[in-house]
């Protein structure tokens, strides 16, 4: 079975720079933590929801970060959780 993947490694945040690069002025990605966040977060007049998951055949919810939908994603490797400083981080960096 052949693959599209620059390096296994590197799977993740190229996947996150990209969504990023797709989404310009609404969606900012913090490499340090994995995280994707909204651009215009966190917001002072409301309660931010920052969810976190492993990232399997494709990480879902970085999907759903915008107006109206999660403040921020914060997705570990493939198939595995992201490391708990990463979701304290994304939190605070969130809200």
């Amino acid at each position: 079975m052949k693959k599209f993947v620059n390096n296994p490694k590197q799977f993740v945040p190229e996947m996150l720079k990209g969504i990023e690069l797709a989404n310009p002025g609404k969606i900012k990605y913090v490499p340090d933590y994995n995280l994707i966040m909204r651009a215009d977060a966190p917001n002072d007049n409301k309660v931010s929801i920052v969810q976190g998951s492993g990232s399997g055949h494709e990480p879902a919810h970085v999907m759903i970060v915008g107006q109206g939908m999660l403040d921020g994603a914060c997705p570990g490797d493939v198939f595995s959780a992201p490391p708990i400083d990463y979701v304290v981080e994304s939190s605070k960096l969130s809200s």
